[in-house]
């Protein structure tokens, strides 16, 4: 049983080892998978254009995309040395570091429709899809002259706060502008239009 097999038993040491629920995770593992197998049809291990067929020459070494992506995510989690990452995943270590190199792009290729942006006209929704909406505040030292316009009855304190809009995958795909902690949630977004048919998930503070 691989580590990647062996961590799927159990769904809370999956994410503490890797920061993603088993469910999300296997979201994220289709749009991975593509890009690794665009990625390994053109290229060979080493960034060289490929000339014949990829074929595997260990296949117990991260045998599956689902491994590769396990084993990337745990590197950048618990941030191990390479030595270490060799003992758990069988590998010798310069091929920790080759896969840490290969791997990486395609990760941040696969999750560059969920970055985040400012517009929301520039947010690449999915026709369908769920999307939660919430409010995020942080404290900031009391202001002398302008309390009453920081102050957060919500939170009991002088705050900064925006709104966004997270993915499934727990991803920022939309933070809006800052504004001063006395500004109620539903009037950050308020404005907000969209034009792909989605679902939004909101508690009563964006609905009151």
């Amino acid at each position: 049983m691989s580590p990647y097999e062996k961590a799927r038993t159990n769904s809370r040491q999956f994410k503490s080892l890797t920061s993603l629920s088993i469910e999300k995770f296997d979201i994220l593992l289709p749009t991975f998978e593509s890009k690794w197998e665009s990625f390994i049809e053109k290229y060979n291990l080493d960034g060289t254009p490929r000339l014949r067929k990829y074929v595997p020459k260990n296949e117990k070494q991260l045998p599956s995309v689902g491994d590769k992506l396990f084993f990337l995510f745990f590197y950048k989690k618990t941030h191990s040395l390479q030595e270490v990452m060799a003992f758990q995943f069988d590998l010798d270590v310069s091929m920790v570091n080759k896969r840490i190199h290969i791997l990486t792009p395609i990760l941040n290729k696969s999750l560059k429709k969920y970055i985040s942006k400012a517009n929301i006209e520039d947010v690449d929704f999915q026709i369908d899809e769920e999307y939660i909406i919430d409010g995020t505040e942080r404290p900031i030292q009391r202001d002398t002259y302008e309390q009453e316009t920081f102050y957060s009855g919500k939170k009991k304190a002088h705050t900064l706060k925006n709104a966004l809009i997270v993915s499934t995958l727990g991803l920022i795909m939309w933070l809006g502008e800052t504004h001063v902690g006395k500004v109620h949630d539903k009037s950050m977004v308020e404005l907000l239009r969209f034009t792909t048919p989605i679902t939004i998930l909101a508690d009563l503070g964006f609905k009151g």
